[in-house]
């Protein structure tokens, strides 16, 4: 009573309250904006493709690299891209991104330097593939390179940074010491693995070209448009059948081969089926491609998952 302090009320408590919320939303958003669910779902079976080309077997190694990837990596640099680009309409995984808060960019950074250090217990190979998709994240999203916003460029980055890396990270967690690409079976599968993520990557800009536009960003499907973007990727799906058929054909026999024949027909046909019916409608080309994507990862993870198991 004598101390000159006044007593709790529910009106301080109520004021705490929203602080904590607005903590938890803060939080929540950030790690949101790591769409990790992308990352484990979409991006994992390019890693694990070049996992089980090298005839990997389940190790501490092997986990540790897989969640270095698509934990720490993809999420941080993910979350890296989304503090500059600021969307509000649907991107890849998400269809109602977060608002974007300032504390976004030094937990992207924060996320990828604790990969790193991940990284580096896996092997000073898998460190230098790390270092190098940092280094292309920033040239893609920085505003003062912005390779986003160049249509070749940005399919580059695509090509490498998740295709050839995921395989490579995928191939050096799997592969025998030293490592080594050098062979037909590796090189036809980093093919493979390339040509599958940049085929599909024009087809997550076309629900995004006016933002894309407004923003300045002269992405391949602002530049050439819905049609030409349909049609790039089908050549894509089309040459990655051709490398990878032979190739599953001479490592695991034809039933193998003739059932990913027919899997890659289907998917010529439904993609320039959704060609020909295209329409201007960002929600439904939105969910097209990710009914589209999330069939092709779970039939892939699947099959490799099933033929791992086989060895």
């Amino acid at each position: 009573m004598g101390n000159g302090v006044a007593p709790s009320t529910s009106v301080d408590r109520e004021h705490r309250v929203p602080t904590s919320k607005r903590l938890f939303g803060v939080l929540y958003s950030l790690f949101v904006h790591l769409r990790l669910h992308y990352q484990l779902l979409f991006l994992s079976p390019l890693f694990i493709w070049g996992f089980m080309l090298a005839g990997g077997e389940l190790s501490e190694q092997a986990i540790g690299g897989f969640i270095t990837f698509h934990v720490f990596l993809y999420g941080g640099i993910t979350a890296y891209n989304s503090y500059y680009d600021r969307d509000v309409g649907p991107i890849g995984g998400l269809r109602r991104p977060p608002p974007v808060n300032e504390l976004l960019l030094p937990f992207s950074l924060g996320v990828q330097g604790i990969g790193f250090v991940l990284a580096l217990r896996v092997g000073w190979w898998f460190s230098a593939l790390y270092a190098v998709v940092v280094l292309l994240s920033v040239a893609y999203s920085h505003p003062r390179l912005r390779w986003k916003a160049k249509a070749v460029l940005s399919l580059l980055v695509v090509a490498l940074g998740q295709g050839a890396v995921g395989f490579v990270g995928g191939w050096l967690c799997g592969a025998p010491s030293p490592p080594s690409l050098l062979g037909l079976d590796p090189l036809l599968g980093l093919a493979v693995a390339s040509l599958s993520a940049v085929g599909l990557y024009p087809l997550t800009q076309i629900y995004q070209i006016d933002e894309d536009r407004a923003r300045g960003d002269l992405t391949f499907a602002v530049v050439f448009g819905p049609d030409a973007s349909f049609k790039f990727a089908l050549a894509c799906i089309a040459l990655a059948s051709a490398a990878m058929l032979p190739l599953i054909l001479r490592l695991f026999g034809g039933l193998d081969a003739g059932l990913l024949a027919v899997v890659y027909a289907v998917l010529l046909l439904v993609v320039e089926r959704w060609r020909r019916r295209f329409r201007s409608d960002v929600e439904r080309n939105f969910v097209t491609l990710h009914r589209l994507q999330l069939a092709l990862s779970v039939g892939t993870l699947g099959y490799m998952t099933t033929r791992m198991a086989l060895y």
